[in-house]
């Protein structure tokens, strides 16, 4: 009986355990948390930037916030805060500087993807008193001992007064330059500058200052006085080319293969200068970076193996005292010359710099279309704004004879033997330079006599004076292939494209002098290439 009482005891006892649940559950593993959204960062003062975002996850432990300084800056943490927080506040922020953040979520499975970028810039002072910068244009209505100067108009809150600085040398500061005006008028937006020396080079600044005393300054301007060597121009104008269509190439079937076929481009819009570049602005360029630059008697070099111009030879209106640059007694206004592709680009850039723009060059100088800096035409973009509107014309100008010689003389444009003042001071190869003429001689004051040659785009020496570089690599059978949209040319080649013909019209095509005038020639030269009747203009992407 025991045995038998103990066996069903045992049994009992089994049964028992087996009715007992003790299993834990499974839990499932934690997810990567969605990354949050709708960054947005505000200007709160002069030293605080105040960000929010959206939460788009309920499994984040929290969120990692990111800053850099400035577009270029480096990306760093700055702070950890809690899940479902979906705001932070940035203090202890430098004056007037641009920051940008990202965030994103984590959790013990790791981190989410960033949300977009934000940015913001700090006020230029405490109190909240911001002042806006004002941007200085080029003077206009140059004259020996006048000019004027004009402006954007400044923030209206907290305005105090405008001063106006000048100087004979780049780099004004109020602490070392010359106090010309002050203007308490926010309208006030234009100003006559009198009592300047003629033929003299001059740098302005204007500084708007805010009811406590804190001041921003413009963008730094030069020009010469009209006299001995200026020019009654607008160096720095530029006109908007508007986005479009055109027929691009040799209408007549009188030019080289390369001109064909005819065929349909558009371009997007883009900014050009109204003008050549100029010995007043390239010589004012290589001071300003002379100190990169490897310089000899003749030749002007980055690192030793790119040549960027030349000085003292070969027709350069710039020369090199061994400390400076300096321009040749009456070419201020003149194009520059003896200026190599290479050095074309590095100007771009650095105009671009100076102007705060996005450099349109990278540092293998390829171009980047969407940056807004400064930069070389591309060949359909030369041509069109060559053409100036007109369809089926040889010339920047009203052309359609049925030879191309019937529609120019040299009340026209400048080429070999037009008759213009300058023909007779020099000859062609001599020591002093080719016998360029001002940019925007040609505006019916002329010699021969005749009426403003602005092409209908009012731009100046489209045909003639110099030879000018494009962005584009030249190869000859382009135009069968190209892209109808915004082409660039060739990816890669051995020439670049040169436009537009010169004083001396001396070319690899064929024909009269007056041949290598016309909107549709082309022409090359490696990009090391330079000559006494070879320059460049400018333009930009808006």
């Amino acid at each position: 009986m025991k045995r038998y009482l103990l066996a069903l005891l045992c049994c009992l006892l089994l049964l028992g355990m087996g009715c007992t649940k003790t299993d834990t559950p499974i839990q499932p593993s934690p997810t990567i948390p969605a990354a949050p959204t709708n960054l947005q960062a505000s200007t709160a003062s002069s030293s605080q930037i105040n960000l929010s975002w959206a939460d788009n996850s309920n499994s984040e432990d929290g969120f990692k916030i990111e800053r850099k300084t400035g577009s270029s800056g480096t990306w760093s943490e700055i702070t950890t805060v809690g899940a479902k927080v979906t705001s932070n506040n940035n203090p202890g922020l430098s004056a007037s500087m641009t920051y940008y953040y990202r965030v994103r979520a984590y959790n013990s499975a790791g981190y989410s993807d960033y949300s977009n970028e934000a940015g913001a810039t700090t006020l230029l002072e405490s109190g909240g008193q911001a002042i806006d910068t004002p941007t200085l244009s080029y003077p206009v209505d140059v004259a020996d001992n006048t000019m004027c100067l004009g402006w954007t108009k400044s923030y209206t809150n907290y305005f105090s007064f405008y001063k106006i600085y000048y100087s004979m040398g780049a780099g004004i500061t109020p602490s070392n330059s010359i106090l010309y005006a002050t203007l308490t008028d926010i309208d006030t937006q234009l100003i006559t500058v009198s009592g300047l020396l003629s033929g003299t080079m001059y740098y302005f600044k204007v500084y708007v200052y805010n009811t406590s005393g804190s001041y921003t300054g413009s963008n730094e301007v030069y020009v010469t006085t009209t006299g001995s060597g200026g020019g009654v121009v607008d160096i720095g104008a530029e006109v908007l080319i508007t986005a479009g269509s055109y027929q691009m190439g040799g209408n007549y079937n009188e030019g080289s293969s390369d001109e064909w076929p005819v065929h349909t481009v558009t371009t997007g819009a883009y900014y050009i200068q109204k003008y050549e570049v100029t010995n007043d602005k390239y010589c004012h360029y290589l001071n300003s970076v002379k100190g990169t630059l490897t310089i000899s008697l003749s030749e002007v070099q980055l690192n030793g193996n790119r040549i960027y111009c030349l000085t003292d030879y070969y027709g350069s209106r710039i020369k090199w005292n061994g400390a400076s640059f300096f321009i040749r007694t009456e070419y201020n206004n003149h194009p520059v010359v003896d200026v190599t592709w290479y050095g074309a680009v590095a100007y771009c850039n650095w105009l671009s710099n100076n102007e705060g723009l996005n450099q349109a060059y990278d540092s293998s100088n390829n171009i980047v279309l969407s940056n807004n800096g400064y930069r070389l035409p591309t060949e359909a973009e030369w041509e069109k704004a060559a053409r100036g509107g007109l369809v089926g014309n040889h010339y920047p100008w009203p052309s359609t004879s049925s030879s191309y010689s019937s529609d120019i003389n040299g009340s026209k444009a400048n080429y070999y033997n037009s008759g213009d003042i300058y023909d007779s001071t020099n000859s062609p190869y001599d020591q002093n330079g080719g016998p360029t003429t001002p940019v925007g001689y040609y505006n019916g004051s002329q010699t021969p006599a005749g009426t403003d040659m602005k092409n209908g785009y009012g731009l100046y020496d489209m045909a003639g004076n110099v030879w000018e570089w494009c962005a584009d690599w030249y190869n000859i059978s382009y135009y069968s292939s190209s892209p109808t949209g915004n082409p660039i040319g060739p990816a890669l080649g051995t020439y670049r494209v040169l436009r537009g013909g010169g004083w001396s019209a001396y070319s690899h095509g064929y024909g009269g002098l007056d041949y290598y005038l016309r909107c549709a020639n082309r022409d090359y030269g490696n990009s090391s290439y330079y000559d006494d009747n070879l320059g460049f203009r400018c333009v930009r992407t808006p």
